[in-house]
């Protein structure tokens, strides 16, 4: 009876190989043989997806906040104002937050806007993003646009076009059309 030695590169516990496999050279995603490097989204489709998300983030909280403030009605008043600024603050904040963070790591791994534009973002490796990775990308937009939108700007100057909050969250944001 004689036995086959098992082929040595053979490992069935080892994880199948991605499209965005480590490249030794650069360090980054990209190389595997025919994947090529993928393809990042630039700073206009990505500035139009952002558009058309507001626009989506509006037709979902706004008739939420009509149906509060007309369920809610007491006379004018101060107070009144500075409650209705805060629900109205707190609404779209966590309102933005949740659709920009609950999409991108969704299997969709894009917000509608992304979506029409044909862009996703993902991790480092090309996989789906943690909700936790998405919350942290959220709040890392605010320190994008905290000072003249400086951490916007910089993403056409990065190697892999990556705005602060990309680098802060470890994302990419790749262009699937092209």
């Amino acid at each position: 009876m004689a036995h086959s030695k098992p082929d040595p590169e053979f490992n069935p516990y080892v994880a199948p190989q991605s499209d965005f496999e480590t490249n030794p050279e650069t360090g980054g995603p990209g190389a595997l043989e025919g994947a090529g490097e993928p393809n990042y989204a630039g700073i206009s489709k990505r500035l139009c997806a952002f558009l058309l998300d507001g626009f989506f983030i509006c037709l979902l909280i706004e008739p939420m906040l009509f149906l509060v403030e007309f369920f809610w009605y007491t006379p004018f008043s101060i107070s009144r104002m500075s409650e209705e600024i805060l629900i109205d603050f707190l609404a779209r904040s966590m309102g933005s937050w949740l659709y920009f963070a609950m999409l991108e790591s969704s299997h969709w791994q894009a917000t509608i806007g992304k979506r029409i534009m044909g862009i996703k973002v993902t991790t480092l490796e090309g996989g789906r993003i943690a909700f936790f990775q998405g919350l942290g990308r959220f709040m890392g937009k605010i320190a994008s646009v905290s000072f003249c939108f400086l951490g916007l700007f910089i993403q056409p100057f990065t190697a892999k076009k990556q705005a602060l909050h990309d680098l802060l969250a470890e994302t990419l944001v790749v262009d699937t059309r092209g």
